[in-house]
């Protein structure tokens, strides 16, 4: 993906001034308030939990080819160019 990045990057001519620190991550929630502190331990232990999972069922993900896409929101992505896709 980082490889991906890249050559998005080279293709527009554009990188973010943190595009070789940046680090992949995925959003599983957004936050809508803060935890109480007690509660911190059991969500920590939960999220473990959950992240162990994941990784047992789907040890190595399939990908789709990458896509430049665009968006209202994040709730749906337009895919305006599939790259090396069928």
């Amino acid at each position: 993906m980082g490889e991906w990045r890249n050559r998005f990057a080279d293709a527009f001519g554009y990188r973010h001034p943190d595009h070789d620190s940046y680090e992949f991550h995925i959003t599983m929630a957004y936050m809508i308030d803060w935890l109480e502190d007690a509660a911190i331990p059991a969500w920590t232990a939960m999220l473990n939990d959950v992240a162990a999972e994941i990784r047992a069922a789907v040890p190595v993900p399939e990908l789709r080819a990458p896509a430049f896409c665009s968006f209202a929101d994040m709730n749906w992505f337009e895919e305006r160019m599939v790259f090396g896709g069928d």
